[in-house]
């Protein structure tokens, strides 16, 4: 173990690290393992959040990040979100301690565990919460997943394009989908689909009506035909009727009409 209490401090910091993952570093845990007390590894390092920073050799520290990224307003906070992760992750020292912590095998994911955990509790939560935005547990572990899939895919997998596309091009396809995540207007789309889509609460059960008086049933109407299977014998039994019905009115003095039906071509059976 080093004399040095900071340099002690920042190697059992990256072994927790690797073990455990940012929720497992606590100044207590890493002051003890260091062999000094609480408040003297406070002198070096106020609170875990700078202790991993400095372990992970990010060049920017939320503390002074936050306040940057908010400060201009919801209108382009995804953009500089963005561009904060890939600031964070393209510095080489910070890359090459991930790989370094990453190489362990079965540490693995406890390295990048813990990457997200500290991108997720010191910058995302405090930003959603900041900005009053609504699901902001839900919100913040996208942007995380979302925010820490690409850069790792960037600068530690290196898988193309996505590798080699310039920096503005990234930002360009990510900020968008984070912009909306972060908007506290645009609700999520799977929540709201399955607002949506829930079936409606039951009624309660209503008491049954009562009872209907018997009655006389009512006949119900005659059926009118609506097909004519032989229209020609209708057209000419229709013709000779009207000839008759003029022929009875001439002899009557009865003033002329044809009889017809309303139906526009159909008579009641």
């Amino acid at each position: 173990m080093s004399d040095d209490p900071r340099e002690a401090l920042l190697t059992v910091a990256r072994d927790i690290i690797a073990k455990r993952g940012y929720v497992g570093l606590t100044m207590k845990t890493a002051s003890a393992a260091a062999g000094v007390t609480p408040d003297v590894a406070r002198r070096y390092y106020r609170n875990r959040e700078a202790l991993f920073a400095a372990a992970m050799r990010l060049p920017v520290h939320p503390a002074a990040a936050i306040p940057a990224l908010v400060a201009p307003g919801l209108e382009g906070l995804g953009e500089r979100l963005v561009r904060y992760t890939l600031d964070v992750l393209k510095d080489a020292d910070t890359r090459a301690e991930l790989i370094s912590l990453a190489r362990t095998g079965v540490n693995a994911g406890h390295a990048v565990a813990g990457l997200q955990d500290f991108l997720e509790q010191a910058v995302v939560d405090r930003i959603a919460t900041m900005i009053g935005v609504p699901d902001a547990r839900m919100r913040s572990s996208l942007i995380t997943s979302y925010l820490l899939g690409v850069a790792m895919t960037r600068y530690a997998i290196r898988l193309e394009p996505l590798a080699s596309a310039s920096e503005d091009e990234v930002i360009l396809m990510v900020a968008p989908v984070i912009q909306d995540l972060l908007d506290p207007r645009k609700p999520l789309p799977g929540r709201a689909r399955s607002a949506r889509t829930a079936p409606a609460p039951k009624p309660s059960a209503a008491p049954a009506p009562p009872p209907v008086p018997d009655a006389t049933p009512v006949p119900p109407p005659p059926r009118r035909r609506t097909f004519d299977p032989d229209p020609k014998a209708t057209a000419a039994r229709r013709a000779a009727e009207a000839a008759a019905a003029e022929a009875a009115a001439a002899s009557t003095g009865a003033p002329r009409h044809a009889r017809g039906t309303d139906d526009g071509g159909s008579e009641p059976t």
